[in-house]
């Protein structure tokens, strides 16, 4: 009978390590001929007796399958303490001459952060690719525009792209629970050749060549990059883009591809570690802060603060209105510097208590880059902040304006 090869056993379990084929191998050479027939014949032992092969060889190389790239993209280096939190993906999609892969994923249970690499054919650029759709766990989540995935121009000359996505999810889930994740990226190809600028100082000539019928494009602006790079720079410009619609162009003057990429992955062990609040009540104008929980993990810091009125709940809603004015921020402290926290504030739905108060929980983390600076003694402070009150005649826009109501200073270590 014809011994199995690597290859026969790919066309029974798809892909396997070459340990595989090779254990396997001299499992059978073990047998005498008729017992390898026999074996052979049993599939549901031979499958039994893969698996439990396949899982001691899985085990063994654990380590060597840990993609990397998805924990340097967000500290710059290896953090081998992290390596129970990395669950390999390794899946890639390709639409229009274009590869999208994702190595590896890292979550605590709240945030949730892959690689992705984008490789393109030469002759395919320029290209402008955006994700069109990001659910976890039946949650929809987009990256802000110049950030991830979300409206990026390829050009020609550039054949690879990597960057690190950071979602943060509804809820915190528990060690054991699943996480399934539907990326689906659109990848449009213009049909005619384009005139392509990397700067946004460039705007006018493209805008002067569109008008002459020449195809032109150049990033609206840059946008400060908060991930590390190629040269393990925290903070580095890029370009940052706007949809081609609002260049002129439409969908007709493009072809389109669409890839996809669904993968699931389970919560591991978790560790949280505990923090020392110097204060848990603030008083503010109108209302009352509590730090009503705040904890760290090895990829991020999470906190929860809920504001109460002082007064009681009116039925024009003006206690109400005061209440959702407030926010919350965080600002890291180390040595005698002080970093802004890239982060998200979450805004909690807004009710009346039991105590006919109104009540709102804030939240707002850090995840990534800042957390290593943790490791050097550095503190990280909540801001309280509440909307600023402008007269009606100062400029527009003064709704990002906060004024800083009171901080809760959270130590890492006793003091």
């Amino acid at each position: 009978m014809k011994r199995m090869t690597k290859t026969d056993w790919q066309g029974l379990y798809g892909p396997v390590p070459d340990q595989f084929a090779d254990s396997m191998d001299a499992f059978f050479s073990g047998l005498p001929e008729e017992e390898e027939k026999m074996a052979v014949r049993k599939k549901v032992s031979v499958a039994a007796a893969a698996v439990a092969i396949l899982i001691l060889i899985t085990a063994g190389a654990a380590a060597a399958l840990v993609d990397w790239n998805v924990v340097i993209g967000l500290y710059g280096r290896d953090r081998p303490e992290m390596e129970s939190m990395v669950s390999p993906v390794n899946r890639s999609a390709e639409a229009m001459g274009t590869t999208l892969s994702i190595s590896g994923v890292l979550t605590d249970g709240k945030a949730l952060v892959f690689d992705w690499t984008l490789e393109t054919e030469e002759e395919a650029l320029p290209l402008f690719v955006s994700a069109t759709e990001l659910i976890v766990n039946g949650h929809t989540h987009l990256a802000s525009p110049g950030d991830g995935l979300q409206w990026l121009w390829l050009s020609s000359g550039e054949t690879i792209r990597q960057g690190t996505e950071i979602v943060e999810m509804e809820q915190m889930l528990q060690p054991g629970e699943k996480i399934r994740v539907e990326l689906s990226v659109k990848v449009s190809r213009p049909k005619e050749p384009v005139t392509f600028f990397d700067s946004f100082q460039d705007r006018e000539k493209a805008a002067q060549l569109r008008k002459e019928g020449t195809w032109a494009v150049a990033p609206i602006g840059e946008w400060i990059s908060h991930r590390f790079n190629e040269e393990n720079k925290k903070l580095y410009r890029v370009p940052f883009w706007q949809h081609y619609k609002r260049d002129g162009f439409t969908d007709a003057d493009f072809e389109h591809g669409q890839m996809q990429l669904l993968f699931d992955l389970t919560v591991p062990e978790t560790e949280k570690m505990p923090v020392y609040p110097a204060c848990e009540v603030i008083e503010l104008r109108g209302c009352t802060a509590y730090l009503k929980e705040a904890y760290r993990t090895k990829l991020g810091v999470y906190t929860r603060v809920e504001v109460v009125s002082h007064e009681m709940a009116d039925e024009e809603g003006t206690v109400l209105q005061l209440v959702k004015k407030y926010q919350t921020s965080l600002e890291l402290k180390a040595g005698n510097a002080t970093f802004p926290v890239q982060n998200s504030s979450v805004r909690g739905e807004v009710w009346i208590g039991e105590d006919g108060r109104v009540h709102q929980v804030l939240e707002v983390n850090m995840i990534g880059y800042q957390d290593a600076l943790l490791l050097e003694g550095g503190k990280v402070v909540i801001l309280v902040e509440r909307l600023t009150e402008y007269p009606l005649e100062s400029p527009a826009s003064p709704a990002y304006y906060y004024t800083t109501d009171g901080r809760f200073p959270i130590y890492f270590t006793a003091q």
